[in-house]
């Protein structure tokens, strides 16, 4: 057994959930797992390790039925991939987070 390395419960950790899915077909975050939406279960997971989770979706509907303190969209729409990585940046920098 791997023993999991812990971290701070307050690191921030953010969910980019905004591709186009183009192998699925589908939206990603919606897709039903064991009965879950996808996005939920990831955000249960994230959610054991740190208490300052965010999503970073492209717009609302992508989000689905999910209820999230931390909620956020693209800042430059049709850019890409990009876009969930600016949103993670700018919230681990809110979040105070340092780096290197």
């Amino acid at each position: 057994m791997v023993a999991m390395r812990q971290f701070p419960n307050d690191v921030p950790i953010v969910i980019v959930a905004g591709g186009n899915a183009s192998r699925m077909g589908a939206s990603k975050p919606t897709q039903i797992v064991d009965g879950n939406m996808l996005l939920s279960r990831v955000l249960e997971y994230a959610r054991r390790h740190s208490s300052n989770v965010a999503i970073a979706v492209r717009s609302a509907d992508q989000a689905g039925r999910i209820v999230a303190d931390n909620l956020m969209f693209d800042q430059l729409p049709g850019e890409g991939p990009i876009n969930g990585f600016l949103s993670a940046f700018g919230f681990a920098k809110n979040a105070g987070a340092i780096s290197c």
